[in-house]
């Protein structure tokens, strides 16, 4: 009997091989179940298995996994590289990334690559050998073994062209979908094609449902034949076919993979592979100038956040190669300080689970220190839409929220923070819409930065923006997107009423539940401001604005402490939300 790899056999091959062999047909979802569910890397692992049954598939079914030979650790995140060792002696490379939705992995579908694509390093050796379908999935399954996690994602876009290896692809797909084994959701599966457009099409008449990347690098055949190869067989009309093609079939969105390099096209070899030498990106003015074109226009557009100091084997990110994620602050955050943009401001920020939740669906982020154009930032984000929802929702906005700060380019503030809006709304809206377990999420977003002339401020939702202003008066810069505070404003409910009103949670506007948002966008001169406090609702729905206000009044007390204390209040008052705090003492303008 012709059988593949121990790894690589269906459950279906398993049953035939196990009948041959004259044993009880149930052995085979025993084995099967061992290998796929259970990280069995021999089979003596198999405790179940009589002994000579044990012996004999070691002995005619080797297990030939791939096994993690080097682990390199990005000095910038969780992200983790791997040096794997295969069965023959050949290695190839696997990366694990953290995302704020879980574990995403990027296997290898080949050792080398034939494809030649000048920016890549995995085809400079070219291609010595295919990848099994059992090798593709061991990748995954020695990661989650050595790290003690679980990949819920994974993309098909390390060493090799998949589709260049098709027929262990589909198996490879069938395998980790299985419900038998992996059972990882078909949408959580992504495939990168340079652009092999008859595979393409062969693809889009499964209907698999898995996400589609194309290697694009270029807008024009010109250009992508200095870079690509593939390019001198394949056209870009040719490929755009193909990419229509599959939308029509499958209904599924593609992702087109796009760097950019300084001076390509000018000359041949304009953007040399990694190994051979350091390559120039454009700026990340041009990405974001692209970027905010595409949004006012109507237009979908996303970007892959880049992991790690190397994002995926044989590609490295633009810039300096650190990488566009940075960790952001989601407990307390300690007093800093910075003279930035004519002022010396100060803050302290501080998130709490509250009483009665067993999640905290809060984020906040805090930096006295320039992001980007921005000389400082501050935003609170309280996510909805169930305890793992509301949590990614939150997180994903300051992300965002943070990626575009950082990589942004207007010198208008106003515009800055009307563009945040759209792209933080569009990018939660994106993650919900392809992930049906995060179906209806949404977050509040209030944001705000000091700029030489004042202080800027956007606000989707019910989370708050209060000031100390010159007068000493404690005032709302905010007005809440609720159906409350809808009744407040004709004059139906009173604050206090509207406090303690039973659907004070149902708010008018939120970040992601739609695919654009209106934001309201505050401007408070430079003068007007002495302290500036961000809340979310577990702040503001607990403690009356007259008890704020006194607590962060009181002198002698670092601002990390008021912090502590007004989320103290909230809890002792119920604490029955997440409560986010962020208190920024503008301090005098610098001469």
């Amino acid at each position: 009997m012709n059988t593949p790899d121990a790894y690589s056999m269906m459950p279906e091959e398993w049953k035939a091989y196990i009948l041959s062999q004259g044993e009880r047909s149930f052995r085979a979802p025993q084995i099967y179940g061992w290998l796929h569910r259970d990280h069995a890397f021999s089979y003596g692992d198999m405790t179940n298995l009589p002994k000579s049954l044990r012996e004999k598939l070691a002995a005619e079914l080797p297990l030939h996994g791939a096994k993690i030979a080097l682990a390199q650790r990005s000095r910038s995140d969780d992200t983790v590289k791997y040096l794997m060792t295969l069965w023959d002696g050949e290695q190839i490379e696997t990366v694990l990334m953290r995302y704020h939705y879980g574990y995403s992995l990027c296997i290898s579908s080949q050792v080398g690559c034939r494809m030649g694509c000048r920016f890549c390093a995995s085809t400079l050796a070219g291609r010595k050998r295919d990848l099994t379908a059992g090798e593709m999935v061991s990748q995954i399954y020695a990661v989650e073994a050595a790290e003690g996690v679980t990949v819920s994602h994974v993309v098909v876009m390390g060493c090799g062209e998949p589709f260049d290896n098709y027929d262990e692809l589909i198996r490879f797909l069938k395998l980790i979908t299985d419900p038998a084994g992996k059972n990882m959701s078909i949408r959580n599966l992504t495939v990168s094609t340079c652009g092999l457009t008859a595979e393409m099409r062969r693809f889009a008449d499964l209907d698999l449902g898995v996400t589609l990347a194309v290697s694009l690098h270029a807008s024009n055949d010109g250009i992508r034949r200095q870079i690509m190869p593939i390019a001198n067989r394949v056209s870009m009309e040719e490929l755009l076919d193909a990419c229509r093609y599959y939308t029509d079939r499958t209904h599924r969105r593609i992702t087109f993979e796009y760097q950019r390099w300084t001076g390509a096209g000018k000359r041949a070899g304009a953007a040399p592979a990694r190994n051979a030498g350091a390559r120039e990106s454009d700026s990340a003015q041009s990405r974001n100038r692209t970027q905010s074109e595409r949004i006012r226009s109507g237009e979908s557009e996303s970007f892959r956040r880049y992991s790690g100091d190397r994002t995926y084997p044989g590609h490295r990110a633009p810039g300096d190669g650190t990488g566009y994620r940075r960790r952001l602050w989601s407990a307390a955050a300690p007093a800093q300080s910075g003279k930035e943009g004519g002022r010396d401001v100060r803050s302290a920020a501080d998130s709490n689970i509250g009483v009665r939740r067993l999640v905290n669906q809060d984020r906040v982020f805090a930096s006295d220190k320039p992001v980007g154009v921005f000389p400082n930032l501050y935003i609170v984000a309280d996510g909805m839409g169930g305890e793992a929802a509301g949590e990614v929702a939150a997180a994903a906005a300051i992300e965002s929220a943070v990626r575009f700060a950082r990589h942004s380019w207007s010198e208008d503030p106003e515009r800055l923070f009307r563009e945040m809006g759209q792209v933080v709304n569009a990018d939660v809206y994106d993650i919900a819409a392809h992930h049906i377990e995060y179906a209806g999420m949404g977050t509040t977003l209030v944001a705000v930065s000091v700029f030489e002339d004042a202080a800027y401020c956007i606000n989707i939702g019910d989370s708050r923006l209060y000031a100390i202003n010159y007068k000493d008066e404690f005032v709302r810069i905010t007005t809440d997107h609720s159906l409350v505070e809808a009744l407040v404003q004709r004059g139906q409910l009173t604050e206090e009423e509207a406090r303690v009103h039973r659907d004070r949670n149902l708010i008018t506007r939120a970040v992601g539940t739609n695919k654009t948002v209106q934001s309201d966008i505050y401007r408070i001169p430079i003068e007007y401001p002495r302290m500036l406090l961000l809340c979310s609702d577990g702040l503001h729905g607990q403690v009356d604005d007259s008890r704020i206000s006194e607590i962060i009044r009181i002198s002698g007390y670092p601002l990390s402490v008021r912090v502590e204390m007004l989320i103290q209040e909230a809890n002792r008052n119920g604490g029955s939300d997440n409560v986010s705090v962020i208190l920024a003492d503008l301090g005098k303008e610098v001469r």
